[in-house]
């Protein structure tokens, strides 16, 4: 499913990306399958600005452990 067919059906998360910050947000974490895909699996009521910066960090870490090889 592309991001915006998603935004489209998550009403909550479509109003997070009135804020260009979490708009880049919600992008960075979308190139994950992973995250993508739980996304997916949750109702919008579990998809919040609070689930988007959880989500973020464990973006970051991720690729922290993958850049560096830990």
């Amino acid at each position: 499913m592309q991001l915006k067919s998603f935004l489209d059906t998550h009403s909550q998360i479509k109003e997070i990306c009135e804020v260009p910050i979490n708009t880049a947000l919600i992008c960075l974490v979308w190139s994950d399958q992973d995250i993508r895909d739980q996304f997916h699996k949750n109702s919008d009521e579990d998809l919040n600005i609070s689930r988007l910066y959880s989500e973020v960090i464990n973006w970051l870490n991720n690729r922290h452990i993958e850049k560096n090889k830990i």
